[in-house]
């Protein structure tokens, strides 16, 4: 019987056909009652959309077949790759305006979209009907404007825009607003009385600008909102963020990069019983004074430090740094600490110190310049000692390397510890897998 070679192409659709049916094999009693499309959406489900190898995935399983076809198209439409340049914005329009026109529109699947507004706003009337077209959408960015763009004006034009852009999307719980071109608010502009409805379903914000609209978003946040990001260049008084407090209760994430005063902060993350992660970029005057300041006035259970330090700053850094651990010691359970530039800092007792008070302590993540280190065998042995959950990171082993109590006594434990929750680890990503 003659035989057909096949060619390159068909070669990887019948490798991916292989792989598709030995995945169907491993499927639950549950998966199996289901009919093939179901089947192959479970499948898909972990190849991610987001990334360019699991987008070239689903590509490739759309030559299969015609099965194949219709279930990854679909999960190539649920999360469409960002439309950044007008020429994509177009093609996804006319896509979806073709899908409709033949039968169900392929914009009823999209649940997340990122699209760029360009400056000036001129494709302002396409972005407008991309975004009616797929009523489901669940996460929404919006990014206008590139920095390189220089000044653009917000007018009573883009506020309506905006306004009718977030009003056509009922299921929208994610929204992400990024002003990245310089803003010139023009003067009286009229915001709509209910452009605070999109925002009372928001589990998530990310505003980077786009402070000329906060009415409508102070009044529509509610206690269904989870984490908010507050960025550079988002205009902000202390009262604005004070007043946020009552409504947003449920908020378990917090970060801010814009200049806001440390009793603010503190009066804010007070009414939060349920905040777990506080995020906080100063680009003012305070410098590497404000971890101090802010330790004295936040009383948080804080178990993660994460604080970069820059050349020039290292002993007001360290001082601040020491302060801090010191009032959070109860608490602390991982230390992070960064060097911004071409230096590091030497290992100093100080700091070792004062993590020895740290008794929930696990993970020391310092990049420690371990050619200078000058740290007494009592003060490393104290910290082991005095912090029983510690594994051995990168930090760690810089303070310990070389030392002759630590090769005796702890080394053979912190390797074990080690193994055991590396073993743990793969297990966690057999099972996810």
């Amino acid at each position: 019987m003659a035989t057909t070679e096949l060619t390159p192409r068909g070669k990887t659709q019948l490798d991916v056909f292989h792989s598709y049916k030995a995945a169907l094999n491993d499927l639950t009693p549950a998966q199996r009652v289901l009919n093939l499309p179901d089947t192959l959406d479970v499948i898909f489900s972990h190849v991610s959309a987001l990334s360019k190898s699991g987008r070239d995935a689903l590509y490739v399983a759309t030559l299969t077949s015609t099965t194949f076809y219709n279930v990854a198209q679909l999960r190539l439409w649920r999360r469409p790759r960002d439309l950044d340049t007008v020429e994509q914005q177009v093609r996804f329009a006319f896509g979806v305006a073709i899908s409709a026109a033949y039968g169900e529109s392929l914009g009823e699947y999209v649940k997340r979209l990122r699209i760029r507004w360009q400056k000036g706003s001129w494709n302002t009337r396409l972005i407008k009907t991309i975004v009616s077209s797929c009523p489901g959408i669940k996460e929404l960015t919006i990014h206008w404007g590139d920095a390189e763009d220089g000044m653009d004006s917000v007018t009573q034009e883009s506020i309506q825009a905006l306004y009718e852009i977030l009003g056509s999307l009922p299921n929208l719980t994610h929204l992400y607003l990024f002003k990245f071109c310089a803003t010139e608010v023009n003067e009286d502009l009229q915001i709509p009385d209910d452009a605070y409805v999109p925002f009372s379903n928001l589990e998530e914000l990310q505003l980077y600008d786009f402070h000329w609209y906060w009415k409508p978003i102070n009044e529509g946040l509610s206690p269904n909102l989870n984490s908010l990001d507050i960025g550079f260049g988002t205009l902000l008084k202390g009262a604005q963020l004070s007043e946020l407090s009552s409504k947003t209760t449920g908020l378990k994430t917090l970060r801010l990069s814009c200049s806001v005063e440390i009793q603010d902060i503190r009066s804010f993350t007070s009414a939060l019983p349920d905040l777990e992660c506080i995020d906080i970029t100063q680009f003012n005057d305070l410098g590497m004074f404000f971890p101090n300041r802010f330790a004295n006035q936040i009383f948080l259970a804080v178990e993660e430090i994460m604080i970069k330090i820059v050349k020039g700053g290292e002993d007001n850094g360290v001082k601040a740094l020491v302060d801090f651990v010191n009032k959070k010691h109860q608490t602390l359970k991982n230390l992070y600490i960064s060097f911004e530039g071409d230096f590091k800092v030497a290992p100093k007792e100080e700091i070792v110190t004062a993590l020895s008070s740290c008794s929930q302590l696990e993970k020391i993540f310092i990049d420690f310049d371990e050619t200078k280190s000058q740290i007494s065998d009592a003060v490393v042995e104290k910290l082991l000692e005095k912090c029983p959950n510690l594994v051995l990171t990168d930090g760690l082993e810089t303070l310990v390397k070389g030392r002759e109590f630590y090769e005796q006594k702890y080394r053979v434990k912190l390797r074990k510890k080690e193994t055991v929750r590396r073993k743990r680890l793969k297990m966690t990503c057999l099972v996810i897998s």
